[in-house]
């Protein structure tokens, strides 16, 4: 028996979705349902605030560290894995690796969530044989189509612009330096500019789509198995 715990989340929904296709035997509590004292098999702990968490800082300590606790405490089980983050190598200053040293700055906000997970992890990985982790990175799929691609394009129309604009402000100090150390004479045209700015941004747009939608049509589950 697999026991999904936070089966109304992202991850957590594409699981039990994963287990009934397969027909595999699972079983999702729901959010506030009891569960001291029942017998829950092999737990997949799916429990957790992600982007919200500088909002509800509490419900990530709740999520991550105090409701994990209550169920070690109090339920029966074969195995738990806990699903971290690789949000934990935030304090890294190389490419991670999962025997690095982690760091954390308790005074630093942001800190607050990866802390919780640390502690999440401590706890689980205490329980020895029976406690596994899992730190994934981010995970999307269909679900979340619209708020992934409207970053992405976000990001990429604000990254083009950054670029457009250092290319016209070169452009302009070339035509400067060249008008003042020698005889060249370089002409500026308007329509060539706004050309330019129109094809910068849509090559930078095109270039951020094309991965994001083939991430937006990725199933969470296999997007779990590549990581």
């Amino acid at each position: 028996m697999i026991t999904i715990l936070g089966a109304s989340g992202f991850i957590g929904s594409h699981l039990v979705r994963h287990l009934r296709e397969n027909g595999i035997e699972h079983q999702a509590p729901a959010r506030h349902e009891r569960l001291a004292g029942r017998n829950l098999g092999h737990i997949i702990y799916c429990i957790g605030l992600t982007g919200d968490f500088r909002d509800r800082p509490f419900d990530a300590v709740e999520a991550h560290v105090s409701k994990l606790v209550e169920i070690v405490r109090t339920a029966k089980f074969e195995s738990i894995l806990y699903l971290s983050s690789i949000r934990l190598y935030r304090g890294s200053e190389r490419i991670a690796r999962e025997t690095d040293e982690l760091r954390f700055n308790p005074s630093d906000f942001e800190d607050i969530y990866t802390l919780s997970k640390a502690t999440g992890e401590a706890v689980v990985l205490a329980l020895g044989p029976k406690g596994r982790v899992a730190r994934i990175s981010n995970v999307y799929g269909a679900e979340q189509r619209e708020s992934f691609l409207g970053t992405i394009v976000q990001e990429a129309i604000l990254i083009s612009i950054g670029g457009i604009l250092f290319g016209i402000l070169g452009t302009v100090i070339l035509k400067y330096m060249l008008a003042q150390w020698t005889t060249l004479t370089v002409a500026i045209i308007p329509h060539t500019v706004l050309m330019i700015v129109f094809v910068g941004l849509l090559s930078g747009v095109i270039g951020a789509l094309y991965p994001g939608l083939r991430a937006a049509r990725l199933d969470a589950v296999d997007a779990l198995n590549y990581d």
